[in-house]
């Protein structure tokens, strides 16, 4: 004689592959617990068409899945929400500067590289200390006053010029949450831009004329709330410029990092 299967059934499987789970994981046992959701798929799914065919209410068999795939999902959610809650990490702040075409001419008794510096509400992003009397190969940093105000130079006595690769960062000491303000800019500001704004650099000091390509990237924010992304910012200036013109007015674009769908990279939008 064939056994009655209940309509409750696969909702009753469902549950307790559920249960099964969170026991699994609990017990630092993530492939089993994968295994027991599985597993408990398939034998819901096996008992449903068996309900089915022996005549049982559709209409009970439907609300009884419906019910264990609510507890699964739950169980699921949950572990991977207790998974990511202890993820909380700061932000970072890192400013990069990569100055190409320096290397092969010559300079004269100094030559000074401008560039803007990262401020935050009209103040460094940095302590002063990091920022000057830095050395990268044979460039030594300081920030000097400017017509424009206060910028990052680059100096060197060298008459065989190289190429300059330097770079900035610090931590954040707090994060609050995933939403966060962009804060920085790189200063000076001397004109506003669809996305950007206007701020300059220069050259001084070479023998001959040259072409001189900058490449400033300020990345700011990015840490992780409770597993989940904070706002992440990028401001960037590209550009090729001509050295000893003085200073050179360039554009320095603003994006926000968009985070893609589960298994997608994300993008860069304009802010």
């Amino acid at each position: 004689m064939e056994r009655t299967v209940p309509a409750w059934a696969p909702g009753a499987v469902l549950a307790l592959a559920a249960l099964g789970y969170l026991l699994f994981f609990a017990g630092a046992l993530p492939a089993a617990a994968q295994f027991s959701l599985l597993c408990g798929s398939g034998a819901a799914a096996v008992l449903a068409v068996l309900a089915y065919r022996q005549g049982q209410p559709v209409r009970l068999i439907a609300v009884s899945l419906f019910v264990g795939v609510v507890l699964c999902v739950a169980a699921y959610s949950g572990v991977l929400l207790l998974a990511a809650w202890p993820e909380v990490h700061p932000g970072s702040l890192a400013y990069t500067v990569a100055i190409t075409g320096l290397a092969g001419h010559t300079g004269t008794v100094a030559t000074t590289v401008l560039v803007p510096l990262p401020v935050t509400d009209e103040e460094l992003l940095y302590p002063a200390s990091s920022l000057e009397n830095q050395t990268f190969g044979a460039w030594t940093t300081a920030i000097t006053g400017t017509d424009r105000g206060d910028m990052l130079a680059f100096t060197t006595n060298e008459e065989n010029l190289t190429d300059i690769d330097a770079g900035f960062y610090r931590f954040e000491t707090e994060i609050n949450g995933t939403h966060r303000p962009l804060r920085e800019h790189l200063s000076p500001v001397v004109g506003e831009v669809d996305s950007g704004y206007l701020t300059v650099v220069a050259v001084d000091g070479l023998a001959a004329p040259a072409q001189v390509s900058f490449d400033l990237r300020l990345s700011t924010g990015g840490g992780l709330y409770h597993g989940i992304p904070e706002d992440y910012y990028l401001t960037g200036v590209d550009e090729t410029v001509p050295a000893g013109a003085g200073p050179v007015t360039v554009t320095a674009t603003v994006s926000r990092y968009q985070p893609g769908d589960p298994g997608e990279s994300g993008e860069w939008v304009p802010v």
